[in-house]
Order: structure tokens, then C-alpha cells, then sequence
């Protein structure tokens, strides 16, 4: 899923997927194992690393339930002048934690004709939208030997919020 989304934000292979911000570094932090986020002191130490590392974009293709840790770590971050933006869920009724925070950014998905994706979460939290059906994006194929790149098309929030962290980190 880092991969996919990393390559929207920053990839820069010639003549293959360009991302939004090439010349951006691209500071991966793992926090989960699953982008369906239960429980956030993971999410919030990695937020406070990308605050120690001096990241100026932080962009999180997760959600789920939401906590208290979380939502401090997101105003720490912007009370700092990071710019903080999640998915704001995929197949779901409601806008997830944590873009459902204030200082949060909350990017829904859009379809090729700029209407919401069908799958998108939306709702009066959603802040803005972004491409987050049949988007292209890095792959890594693993039917082959030593694995490879390729692309693939994808849905959801994941992609449409990687793709304003590459116009934020091209704004900045």
C-alpha cells in the first residue's frame, strides 16, 4: 500500500508512473500492518517522528476509530505548520478518524469526470477531493524473480490523498 501511494506523492521513474512531486523526498513511516487503523499510539508516534525528522507534509492512507492520542499528535503537528491530510474512508457511511479530526485534512475520492467516486466516504467533514478511482500507480510484482516494478490501477482515498500531499509538498 506504500508503494502504491508513495508513488503517486513522489515517484520519478523515466518514462514510466511520474508522481505529483518528483523532486520530493518521500519519508516512509510504518506505523500499522493494516490501513483499517483500531487503535492510533502507533499512528501518533509516527507523526511525532515525522515532526522530529522535519517533514513538512504528513499524508495517511488509513482509518478507523479515532482517540484522543491521535487527535494531540495532529494538532501538535500543525500547531508546528505541518500540513496533516488523511483518506476519509473507503465503503463506509461515515468520515474516519483521523480525517475526521479538525486539523486533519479529510481528502475524499473523486471519479474521471470529477464526481465523488462511488466508494468514497463523504459528508460536511470532507474538506476536498481528489482522483481515487481507477488511478494509476507503482506496483511491485512478485511473479517475478527477483520482484519487479510495475502499475496497476487502484481505488480509493488512499490515492486521493496521496495525490494532494503531492500538491501540497509542490505548493510548498
Amino acid at each position: 500500500h506504500g508503494t502504491h501511494t508513495g508513488s503517486l506523492i513522489a515517484g520519478r521513474v523515466a518514462g514510466e508512473i511520474a508522481g505529483v512531486a518528483p523532486l520530493a523526498t518521500l519519508v516512509p513511516i510504518r506505523a500499522i500492518r493494516s490501513v483499517v487503523q483500531v487503535f492510533d499510539s502507533n499512528v501518533a508516534r509516527a507523526i511525532a517522528v515525522a515532526r522530529e525528522r522535519g517533514c513538512h507534509v504528513v499524508s495517511m492512507s488509513l482509518g478507523g476509530r479515532g482517540f484522543i492520542g491521535l487527535r494531540d499528535a495532529i494538532r501538535a503537528a500543525v500547531a508546528d505548520g505541518m500540513i496533516v491530510m488523511a483518506a476519509a474512508g473507503n465503503k463506509v457511511s461515515i468520515v474516519v478518524a483521523p480525517a475526521s479530526y479538525p486539523a486533519c485534512i479529510a481528502v475524499a475520492g473523486t471519479n474521471a469526470d470529477s464526481r465523488p467516486w462511488a466508494g468514497s466516504s463523504r459528508g460536511p467533514l470532507v474538506d476536498i477531493s481528489a482522483p481515487g478511482e481507477s488511478v494509476w500507480a507503482g506496483a511491485i510484482d512478485f511473479d517475478v524473480s527477483p520482484p519487479g516494478f510495475d502499475r496497476r490501477q487502484a481505488n480509493g482515498t488512499s490515492y486521493a490523498v496521496a495525490t494532494l500531499a503531492g500538491v501540497a509538498a509542490l505548493w510548498l
